[in-house]
């Protein structure tokens, strides 16, 4: 498994990933976090875990908020339709992989149109992709 990246980019902006191995994260009542997306600083704050999926969970879970909020979708009580907030998250979430060369493996090494390259090849061979 991959590391945690440093920074990550959400939508046009680059956040910086921290995570907190000293002490563990808290909310202003004292309720502890596994993270924290902070917009105005572009900061995402991670609680060191035991294990790293657990700590991408958290990174992947406050990534959905900046990709929320980069729709305008900011307060849990607004009334949002379903199929809204599907729409965002699906192309959001292929925006943050692909920005991020997450969506790399195998041979490509992590060069997009490369990948392309071998997907669209494969297509006329008749495998599965």
């Amino acid at each position: 498994m991959r590391p945690i990246p440093t920074s990550l980019k959400i939508g046009p902006y680059t956040y910086t990933v921290r995570i907190f191995r000293e002490s563990p994260l808290r909310d202003e009542q004292g309720r502890l976090l596994f993270g924290e997306i902070d917009h105005m600083t572009h900061e995402i704050k991670l609680s060191a875990m035991p294990s790293l999926e657990r700590i991408w969970a958290s990174l992947f879970h406050e990534a959905m908020h900046g990709i929320l909020a980069n729709a305008g979708i900011w307060k849990t009580d607004e009334k949002v339709e379903l199929e809204q907030v599907i729409e965002v998250l699906g192309t959001g979430t292929i925006a943050l992989l692909i920005d991020n060369g997450l969506l790399a493996g195998g041979e490509t090494g992590g060069d997009p149109d490369s990948q392309t390259k071998a997907e669209t090849s494969a297509v006329g061979d008749g495998r599965d992709l």
